[in-house]
């Protein structure tokens, strides 16, 4: 996930220099997204407590320890990849393949899924 210096630097390489921020005011919350107007680029949001900025995704806070991604946002990651996995072995089996190219194609990322997997499956257990 991009941090707010990385997100104004890669702006900055792009030359996008000015930004629209959305700001949502509650009760309980303070919440703000900025992304760069007349160019592409990520839209980030985040939860302002204080001078703290908390990021979010889909609206919820990533609770992040020492740059890594908390169980919850590696649980949902281990999701896709084993979605992505188990349907890219359906293909294999079922032969739903036009050429020996892309079989070795759809083995090779197959493998690169699978490989991912055993990292975030890593991770998930140190935690």
């Amino acid at each position: 996930m991009k941090n707010l210096e990385q997100y104004f630097r890669e702006c900055d390489k792009n030359r996008a220099i000015d930004h629209a921020l959305r700001a949502t005011v509650s009760k309980d919350r303070v919440k703000f997204y900025i992304h760069p107007i007349n160019a592409n680029g990520d839209t980030l949001d985040y939860e302002v407590k204080g001078d703290a900025l908390i990021p979010l995704i889909n609206g919820e806070k990533v609770e992040k320890a020492d740059g890594l991604f908390s169980y919850k946002d590696l649980s949902a990651l281990m999701g896709l990849v084993v979605k992505n996995s188990v349907e890219l072995q359906a293909q294999l089996h079922d032969k739903n393949y036009e050429s020996e190219l892309e079989k070795e194609s759809l083995e090779r990322e197959l493998q690169s899924i699978n490989e991912v997997g055993a990292k975030i499956s890593a991770q998930i257990n140190k935690k």
